[in-house]
């Protein structure tokens, strides 16, 4: 949200690929956090991995010694707990996910229920094998609703490139032929919630990630300013490639002068 009496805009960031590779901090993580604190910006770390509870993600940083409050993290899990309380106030729902993706679901009313659900939600960061793949086949051409985090095939780690929520959907997607409902970035549901939440208005918002089909798609076609950093899974090369222009681009977050930035 625009401060009253300045002109500086609140910041959106990703985690993955921009703060951190997996458990090691990106150059400059830490300098960035503490120089985003003390800007006076409002701030929120938003993240397409449903891995991780808020907790979890603050504590995760920590022992990078990077410090968030829990409350600064919107995760995609929560995206997908609002999304579906929205449709339904106690859905029946079968998980494939995290336990912090259960949690957030349990949280907001809903039954879990391999039988008859009204959802299947796959995502990453829980069991997943050919058990969970056959059971969510047989729910979706029952009639479940499929929804997943993001249709990211892939996601940064420090030994390289690791599957994303896209890659896990994928052969359940080409066995019942329906595709899944993907309540993350670019999804604008995430800012939607945001808007409602926090009052912020996108057009007065930076958004900062290493994805050009996430993170600056989202930005762009909200009316955000876009930065994007190198940190991850975009090269120069790929930007060289794409349709999508960011406003800022950056090798990592240790580059970024908020001083010099909207």
């Amino acid at each position: 949200m625009l401060r009253k009496g300045t002109l500086a805009c609140s910041v959106l960031c990703d985690l993955d690929g921009v703060l951190h590779c997996g458990s090691r901090a990106t150059p400059g993580a830490r300098g960035f956090v503490e120089r985003l604190k003390r800007s006076g910006r409002a701030f929120l770390f938003l993240t397409n991995s449903p891995d991780h509870s808020r907790r979890e993600l603050q504590s995760n940083l920590r022992k990078l010694r990077i410090e968030v409050p829990a409350s600064r993290f919107y995760t995609s899990a929560q995206g997908i707990a609002a999304f579906i309380q929205s449709n339904s106030r106690r859905p029946r729902v079968y998980v494939v996910g995290s336990p912090a993706l259960r949690h957030e679901l349990k949280r907001t009313g809903a039954v879990f229920d391999d039988k008859t659900p009204e959802y299947v939600v796959v995502a990453s960061g829980g069991r997943y094998g050919t058990d969970e793949i056959d059971k969510s086949i047989e729910l979706i051409l029952k009639g479940g609703k499929f929804i997943t985090a993001s249709r990211e095939p892939v996601s940064p780690s420090e030994k390289g490139p690791k599957s994303g929520c896209g890659a896990l959907i994928a052969p359940i997607e080409r066995a019942t032929g329906r595709l899944a409902y993907a309540v993350g970035k670019p999804n604008h549901l995430m800012i939607r919630y945001l808007e409602r939440l926090h009052d912020w208005n996108p057009k007065e918002c930076l958004m900062i990630g290493d994805s050009l089909d996430t993170d600056m798609d989202l930005g762009t076609q909200a009316g955000m300013k876009t930065v994007l950093v190198l940190s991850g899974i975009t090269s120069r090369d790929d930007l060289k490639r794409s349709a999508t222009k960011p406003d800022y681009v950056f090798a990592n977050v240790g580059e970024i002068d908020f001083g010099k930035l909207p």
